[in-house]
């Protein structure tokens, strides 16, 4: 949807990810990698999209790619991220690894984001908006599920 109408390079670990991706748009770079490498892309972006990532880190890692993301950001860019929220129904549940941060399956952790401490974790910014959204996801089983997510929207903080 992006591509149709703006020049986008897309960051992705996983080589499935990308290649499936790349089955479905031929328009956007894909590009294979970690963003807490700073080898991936030396480029500045009008804007940064990241939908459903940052509550899968920890406190450590959150800032590290907050920190990352923003700083490939043109002065005047903005940002716009998607993350679990506190009001989720599966706050809460597993084993708390950090405050809010919680082992759901064997492995697999997430962080749910009240709307002080999303604010928090970008208060280096200059947040435009954060908000409460529920969306609905279809399985490929079928089934539907539907989570709360919390999103920042938000400027490059001038120097």
């Amino acid at each position: 949807m992006l591509s149709n109408h703006f020049e986008v390079d897309a960051i992705e670990l996983s080589t499935e990810a990308v290649s499936l991706a790349r089955q479905w748009d031929e328009k956007s770079c894909f590009i294979e990698g970690s963003i807490f490498n700073s080898s991936v892309t030396k480029k500045q972006y009008d804007a940064v999209y990241c939908y459903d990532l940052l509550h899968l880190f920890t406190n450590l890692d959150r800032a590290k790619l907050i920190l990352r993301c923003i700083e490939q950001l043109e002065q005047a860019g903005v940002f716009y991220f998607t993350c679990f929220s506190d009001e989720d129904a599966s706050f809460g549940k597993g084993m708390e690894l950090e405050k809010n941060t919680f082992e759901y399956k064997k492995g697999k952790s997430a962080h749910f984001f009240s709307d002080d401490d999303l604010r928090k974790h970008f208060k280096e910014t200059h947040i435009v908006e954060t908000g409460l959204v529920e969306e609905n996801f279809e399985y490929s089983n079928g089934e539907t599920r539907s989570y709360k997510l919390r999103y920042v929207f938000g400027k490059r903080a001038m120097p």
